[in-house]
């Protein structure tokens, strides 16, 4: 696991906010716009997708499509990041990941790496920004996590299913001391409150996951009341789409 140092930003509040794929109320999702919006509404960390251009640029985009956010029938990677950066959408096209690292030079961000031919491309991105201080590198792919963690060996990294779950097993019967192995060269681990029936966002888990150093984060949430119900137990970092929700709910608690 990295050492606070490595990682502030993580630590920066007791309760972060992250806001997922910005703030996409009256604009759409992983848009600069959104972006702005959510750091308006007290946001601490933008979290955004990465997908790559017929060009070979990194690109915001949660989808590997543009169908459901602009109702467009061509994929991100049939399109360069010019082309996609003009799409028509609320609050402007599709930027790139150095666009966004650009706009926002001093803001954490969590980049979600959605596909293996996207890994060099973020690495480019990230290196040119010289961002690797100040970004959660993270990826439903095990392989794309330890890519991305080779290539910023003291930058921040979120734990992947293939972590969390034998880490929840091993919290169960071991306690924290257990998951040590499991989540070697892990910063965070944002968690889902269930997967497949089973719950993973308990106190137990939370505690022990906090105990091992691994700043925690449950996502995705949007109710006011869930939220508070996970800041109390434990949870730092809540992950959602309604920033102003989380923000107006951590300062009630606070």
């Amino acid at each position: 696991m990295h050492t606070e140092d490595t990682m502030s930003f993580l630590h920066r509040a007791p309760r972060l906010v992250v806001a997922h794929r910005g703030f996409a109320v009256g604009v759409a999702e992983n848009t600069l716009a959104a972006f702005h919006q959510a750091l308006e509404h007290g946001a601490d960390v933008l979290e955004t997708d990465v997908h790559l251009s017929a060009d070979g640029v990194a690109v915001c985009s949660h989808d590997p499509d543009l169908q459901r956010v602009a109702g467009r029938p061509e994929r991100v990677n049939q399109l360069s990041a010019a082309e996609l950066a003009a799409v028509d959408i609320p609050g402007g096209g599709f930027p790139t990941l150095a666009a966004a690292l650009d706009a926002f030079p001093t803001t954490p961000i969590s980049i979600d790496v959605k596909e293996d031919a996207a890994v060099q491309a973020t690495i480019n991105a990230i290196s040119t920004a010289r961002a690797a201080d100040r970004v959660l590198l993270a990826s439903f792919s095990e392989t794309r996590r330890q890519q991305l963690a080779q290539a910023f060996p003291t930058a921040a990294s979120a734990a992947t299913s293939a972590q969390i779950v034998p880490a929840y097993f091993r919290s169960l019967v071991g306690g924290s001391r257990s998951l040590g192995r499991v989540m070697n060269g892990v910063s965070a681990a944002f968690i889902p409150p269930t997967r497949r029936g089973i719950p993973l966002a308990t106190p137990r888990f939370i505690r022990h996951l906090s105990e091992a150093g691994v700043v925690t984060g449950v996502w995705t949430v949007n109710d006011a009341d869930q939220m508070a119900r996970y800041w109390r137990s434990g949870v730092q970092a809540i992950i959602t789409d309604r920033t102003d929700r989380a923000v107006a709910t951590r300062d009630s608690l606070a």
